[in-house]
């Protein structure tokens, strides 16, 4: 993906991310997914922010906003890609109310939610 095609993504989904920034600054994110250590998954009403980090090798999710049910609908793209990339699981960890949402899709555990894909 081009500098300018990254640009314009996050520029899209920048109203949905921000809201989500506690850990990392706008320059930060911004950083890693022009270096390419972070991947902008965007969609119609929402965007998410994933890493894939080793040992085990897992497909982190780090932000996601807007709309839920549309952040729901680009989970099976990003873990399929994941997947293919030799992730061996999925972890989330954020705020309370994703543990009730993601229970419901096989995730567990408290402040890091885990599934196997």
């Amino acid at each position: 993906m081009s500098t300018k095609s990254i640009f314009d993504a996050f520029n899209r989904c920048r109203e949905w991310l921000l809201p989500s920034l506690e850990d990392v600054t706008e320059d930060e994110l911004l950083n890693a997914l022009l270096t390419g250590h972070a991947q902008l998954w965007e969609g119609e009403g929402a965007a998410v922010v994933t890493e894939c980090t080793a040992n085990p090798p897992s497909f982190h999710l780090y932000l996601a906003g807007g709309r839920l049910s549309k952040v729901m609908e680009l989970l099976p793209g990003g873990l399929a890609w994941a997947k293919v990339m030799g992730c061996e699981r999925v972890t989330v960890n954020g705020r309370k109310g994703w543990a009730r949402v993601l229970r419901k899709f096989g995730f567990e555990g408290d402040d890091m939610l885990v599934k196997a894909i």
